[in-house]
Order: C-alpha cells, then sequence, then structure tokens
C-alpha cells in the first residue's frame, strides 16, 4: 500500500511562526482537548539530528516489498512515493513516512534528505530505518 497526502498550504506562515513558539506538550492538551486523535508519537520514533520543526505535514504511507520483489513487480507509486513527495514538497513541508516500523532497508538518506532541503522541507518524521 503507498498512499500520499495531497498538497496543500491549509495552515498560513503566519500560523506557523506562532506555532514555533508554542510550548509542544501545550500544543498536544490543546488538541487532546478539541477530541482530535492521537498526538503521541511512539516511543521510538525520536529526533536523530537538527532542531525542533514545525510545518505542513505531507504524509506517504509505505508498505516493505518482498525480497524477491523487483521494481515492475511494486510499480512506481510503491517503490517511488517518498521521492514523490519530496518532488512535491513546498517550504515549509514536514515529510512523514509511515513504514509500519520496517527496518529491512532505508525509507530515507541523505541524498533524500539533500533533496528535500533543496526544496525548503524543515525535516522528516520516519517510522523505519533511516541512513
Amino acid at each position: 500500500m503507498n498512499e500520499i497526502t495531497a498538497k496543500t498550504d491549509a495552515v498560513p506562515d503566519d500560523v506557523l511562526d506562532r506555532l514555533e513558539h508554542v510550548p509542544v506538550a501545550g500544543l498536544s492538551d490543546a488538541m487532546d482537548g478539541l477530541g482530535l486523535p492521537s498526538t503521541i508519537l511512539d516511543a521510538g520514533i525520536r529526533r536523530l539530528c537538527g532542531k525542533r520543526m514545525v510545518g505542513r505535514a505531507r504524509t506517504v504511507e509505505r508498505a516493505p516489498a518482498s525480497h524477491n520483489e523487483t521494481q515492475a513487480d511494486i510499480g512506481a507509486p510503491l517503490g517511488m512515493g517518498t521521492q514523490i513527495v519530496i518532488d512535491t514538497a513546498s517550504p515549509r513541508d514536514v515529510v512523514v513516512v509511515a513504514a509500519r516500523g520496517g527496518q529491512g532497508a532505508g525509507i530515507v538518506g541523505d541524498n533524500m534528505a539533500l533533496r528535500a532541503t533543496k526544496r525548503g522541507v524543515v525535516g522528516f518524521v520516519v517510522d523505519g530505518a533511516v541512513r
């Protein structure tokens, strides 16, 4: 399965500017108070480098392919989902990759991170292997 969120600029830059100064715990509590679904990340997801980030989420879901599948077997959307999100990202986007905790292969690496940075992406949130 591979799903990509539509590109949207739903959150204006001035709102992002204000959110940069809101404590994360306060923001999480406010979202919980509004009845929004879980605002807590799995404990295995943690910052590897950099600083706090605020931006518009661009999400993609990735499912691990079996070891004997080729690119032709899995198709371009599955094989290129993360790249598609990066290539269509806007400044201040955060790329969120739901990889089901997959540790069999790097979901994001330095080449993707460099391309994303050039497009203005402020960071990644990945529940899988990063290299």
